[in-house]
C-alpha cells in the first residue's frame, strides 16, 4: 500500500523531504521541517496504536483546522490522509 502524502509537500518550501515510518510501519517521505514532531509521533508509536483504536478517521478529519499542518502530519502517520 502506498501512504498518500499531502501534494503541497512537494512544493519548493517544504523540501528536503526526508524518510518516516508511519504508525504501520510503512515508509513515507516527510517535509525536513517536521522532523521533530514525526519523530515524537514514531517514539510514541505504541500509545498511538492504542489510541487509535479509540479514534476513527471521521474523528480526526474533524479536528480543528487551525493548524493544518499538524493535521495532515498526523493523519500521514496514521495512513488516512485523503486529498
Amino acid at each position: 500500500m502506498k501512504v498518500k502524502t499531502p501534494s503541497y509537500w512537494s512544493k519548493e518550501q517544504y523540501q528536503p523531504l526526508v524518510e518516516g515510518t508511519t504508525l504501520y510501519g510503512n515508509k513515507v517521505k516527510v517535509p525536513r521541517r517536521f522532523w521533530d514532531t514525526w519523530d515524537l509521533f514514531e517514539r510514541g508509536r505504541h500509545r498511538m496504536q492504542q489510541t487509535l483504536e479509540r479514534l476513527t478517521a471521521d474523528g480526526l478529519r474533524q479536528m480543528p483546522t487551525s493548524n493544518r499542518l499538524k493535521k495532515d502530519l498526523m493523519m500521514v502517520f496514521y495512513e488516512l490522509y485523503e486529498e
